[in-house]
């Protein structure tokens, strides 16, 4: 049965979240870069600053994408005027903690791996739509014209 790590990451801007799912109740996440816990399972990735920053949650255990699952978490992206790059939800079999910042939204060139994105940003040679938009990658890939757009961008 194969395993994937669960990997959290955040480029630029204020985020934070809560996980509310016992999901990873029990299972020890680490923090990385500008990340940090909040206790009671509430997570701060970037502070609202202008300075580049980078944070990612990951889980130290491993999850049969073979079995169903639930996570509930509720985000907070920051205002739309100082909104940074956006979050990703990624499913990996790397110890790797970020791929590319920036318009890589903390994932690019992770591979394999399975991938939701939040993107808040307009990326033209990723094919953004010009509003924020979700979308499913494999792959590391950003690209939303390329095979490894999965779903969306919605």
């Amino acid at each position: 049965m194969k395993s994937r790590k669960i990997l959290f990451l955040r480029q630029t801007a204020l985020i934070s979240f809560c996980i509310i799912s016992h999901f990873v109740f029990g299972q020890s996440l680490v923090v990385n870069g500008s990340a940090v816990d909040l206790q009671g399972s509430c997570y701060l990735l970037t502070t609202d600053s202008s300075a580049n920053q980078a944070g990612s949650i990951m889980s130290n255990g491993q999850y049969s994408l073979y079995s169903p699952f639930t996570l509930k978490a509720r985000f907070n992206f920051g205002c739309d005027n100082n909104a940074g790059e956006g979050l990703s939800f990624v499913f990996a079999k790397t110890n790797s903690n970020t791929g590319n910042s920036g318009g890589g939204l903390g994932y690019e060139g992770i591979t394999p791996s399975l991938v939701i994105q939040f993107d808040a940003q307009m990326d033209p040679a990723s094919g953004d739509p010009d509003y924020d938009h979700m979308a499913i990658m494999a792959n590391g890939s950003t690209d939303h014209n390329g095979s490894n757009n999965l779903a969306g961008p919605v």
